[in-house]
């Protein structure tokens, strides 16, 4: 990434002919990923390369490719705050994902993974639930039950 200043932006000069951004109101751009320094990036459609840009909205790595919103700072092209992702049709819930008010449902092809530090809970596609931490408790106020073809204790 080629950078000007000492905030990482791209001077003026450098922008692509195609496309300039308005002094005021928003363009659409393409969500890149993030910097080493974990700054949002985004391709405006220079051949500069993609420039770093603030954000309002929570972007992830995983987030790249996406089309998002951006305007200017004070109207200067070289400053860039990501406004909102762009999207076609209403917003549907994540793939794999039902939400009715009661029950939360979450489909994947493969593996679910809930991690948090050294803790997880992985679910497989072959029916197998792992349960991994430096501590594990199960308590009940009724019967804890313990079911299995056979049941392994150490």
């Amino acid at each position: 990434m080629r950078t000007n200043d000492r905030n990482g932006a791209v001077a003026v000069a450098e922008l692509d002919e195609a496309w300039r951004p308005p002094r005021s109101g928003v363009s659409a751009a393409v969500f890149t990923g993030l910097d080493a320094d974990g700054r949002f990036l985004v391709e405006t459609g220079s051949t500069a390369g993609p420039v770093t840009a603030l954000s309002t909205i929570a972007l992830t790595a995983a987030d790249a490719g996406a089309a998002v919103a951006v305007a200017c700072e004070d109207g200067d092209p070289g400053r860039l705050i990501i406004v909102g992702r762009l999207r076609e049709r209403a917003a549907e819930p994540l793939s794999g994902m039902t939400v009715d008010g009661e029950r939360v449902v979450i489909r994947a092809e493969r593996d679910i993974e809930l991690r948090c530090g050294d803790a997880s809970i992985v679910l497989t596609r072959s029916g197998k639930v792992l349960i991994h931490g430096n501590f594990v408790l199960s308590r009940s106020r009724g019967a804890n039950r313990i079911k299995g073809a056979f049941v392994d204790i150490n």
